[in-house]
């Protein structure tokens, strides 16, 4: 039995190289289609991974602890002063001020930016995760320097060097008007951050009059104890406040919802679109397959009269079909693999600005996993098989009753 299975193998490989045509227009309809999945596969996990890690590491960090604006007031300066020194955080926070209702003017136009004041210690996080075009961001205190989107820089006519003036309604309901330096334009990479503009953290706090940070942002380098922490936290901030509208405490997790719903969407949708190509060289394998069979009914005559039954002559037909998807699904991957090189190296797939509704964001850094590679691999292997199988049972009358001769 194995002596004939090897037997079939080596006629089977013979013939693959023997019909060169068929072979190579099949192979490229099997590559393009695993490029065209594990591109679709790698691209959904990417977004998915990307905004999750970009939530833990910048946006929200491990814990968040929202503030609430009338505790940060300045009006209630001593009482907010009397329980922010008691909280015992006992791991790594960065305070933050977040305002509303602000406007940024230039030569008689204006925006509605929304503010993020940053202390010293986390510039080098913002520049590892935002593009800087031109021109830099000092977080020091007391620097009047802003780090502003080229939406806004676009939408406003702002270059590095300018000054403007911010319009900011305080906590308290007052109006603040600061003037600040255009140090450095950031590309935008979603709607979410197209206005935004990033002030060190003094002085947004003297811009929007508060005591407190609107929003502490909590770093844990062990995610896995994240719910106990927040209980914690949460806890002891009920005890000292006995107002529990004071905070609100949430975790990384609460915000996956969002980028796990938008990967998924993006996922099935580009898959929709794969299978119904992938449908079409289906189509077009078995149809080459049919005609591939009809052209060899004196070789399939032949074998029969040496001896081959018709399950033994549809069995090398098999073998071809398994040795051309597995030939070309490598090939496929190592196309695959040099443009998830190329994509690397350009720091990741700039997809313009307006598709940032789409996918969340306008840069995508793609993310391919081993369960994705071999389920793409297994999947193209099989399809090529049913393809063959099913051009066999559809076969001419004349070529089906030379294969049924011998049985």
């Amino acid at each position: 039995m194995s002596s004939n299975i090897s037997l079939f193998i080596r006629l089977a490989i013979r013939n693959v190289y023997r019909n060169a045509n068929a072979t190579i227009l099949n192979g490229i309809g099997i590559s393009c289609s695993i490029i065209l999945v594990l591109f679709i596969l790698s691209l959904s996990k990417g977004i998915e991974t990307q905004m999750i890690l970009r939530n833990i590491n910048f946006e929200t960090g491990a814990i968040t602890v929202d503030i609430n604006k009338d505790l940060a007031s300045v009006k209630n300066k001593e009482y907010g002063d009397s329980i922010f020194k008691l909280i015992q955080w006992h791991y790594d926070y960065h305070p933050r001020i977040y305002t509303s209702h602000s406007s940024l003017y230039f030569e008689g136009n204006n925006q509605r930016v929304a503010i993020i004041g940053l202390t010293k210690s986390e510039e080098d996080n913002l520049k590892q995760h935002i593009k800087i075009l031109s021109g830099d961001i000092d977080l020091s205190n007391g620097s009047n320097e802003i780090l502003i989107s080229n939406g806004l820089s676009e939408s406003l006519n702002l270059k590095v060097g300018d000054n403007c003036e911010i319009l900011q309604h305080t906590v308290d309901g007052a109006i603040n008007i600061g003037e600040y330096l255009v140090s450095g334009i950031f590309r935008y990479t979603s709607q979410m951050n197209k206005n935004t503009i990033y002030l060190n953290y003094e002085q947004t706090k003297q811009l929007y009059n508060c005591n407190l940070p609107t929003k502490i942002v909590i770093t844990l380098k062990d995610l896995s104890d994240v719910d106990n922490i927040k209980n914690l936290i949460k806890n002891q901030l009920n005890e000292l406040t006995h107002n529990a509208d004071f905070f609100n405490v949430s975790t990384y997790k609460d915000n996956l919802n969002t980028a796990q719903t938008l990967a998924k969407l993006n996922k099935y949708g580009m898959l929709s679109i794969a299978v119904f190509l992938i449908l079409i060289s289906f189509i077009g394998i078995w149809s080459m397959q049919v005609e591939n069979i009809r052209k060899r009914k004196l070789e399939i005559g032949t074998m029969s009269a040496l001896g081959f039954s018709s399950v033994s002559i549809k069995s090398i037909f098999i073998y071809e079909s398994v040795y051309i998807g597995v030939c070309f699904s490598i090939v496929g991957i190592i196309i695959f693999g040099v443009i998830l090189f190329i994509f690397y190296l350009n720091d990741g797939i700039y997809l313009g600005n307006s598709l940032s509704f789409v996918f969340g964001s306008s840069i995508i850094h793609l993310k391919l996993t081993t369960i994705d590679l071999t389920s793409t691999l297994t999947f193209s292997v099989i399809y090529p098989i049913l393809a063959t199988m099913a051009s066999i049972s559809s076969a001419n009358n004349n070529t089906i009753q030379l294969l049924k001769e011998n049985d």
